[in-house]
C-alpha cells in the first residue's frame, strides 16, 4: 500500500512537475498555519478560563 502510495506520488510529480511542488508547499504552509492558529486559540481559551477562575474565587473571597 505504501508503495502504490509512492508510485502515484511520483507519477503526481512527473505530471505535474513544478505546479505540484508549488502546491505542496501551498498545502504545507495552511497545515502549518492553522496548527499555529489553533494553539494560539487554545492559548487565549486557557487564558479566558484562568481569568474566569481568578474572578470566581476573587468573588467568593469577598
Amino acid at each position: 500500500m505504501a508503495q502504490q502510495r509512492q508510485q502515484l506520488k511520483t507519477s503526481w510529480e512527473n505530471y505535474l512537475g513544478d505546479a505540484y511542488a508549488s502546491q505542496k508547499a501551498y498545502i504545507d504552509q495552511a497545515t502549518a498555519l492553522d496548527k499555529t492558529l489553533a494553539a494560539e486559540r487554545l492559548n487565549i481559551q486557557k487564558q479566558y478560563a484562568d481569568q474566569a477562575k481568578q474572578a470566581s474565587l476573587s468573588a467568593r473571597s469577598h
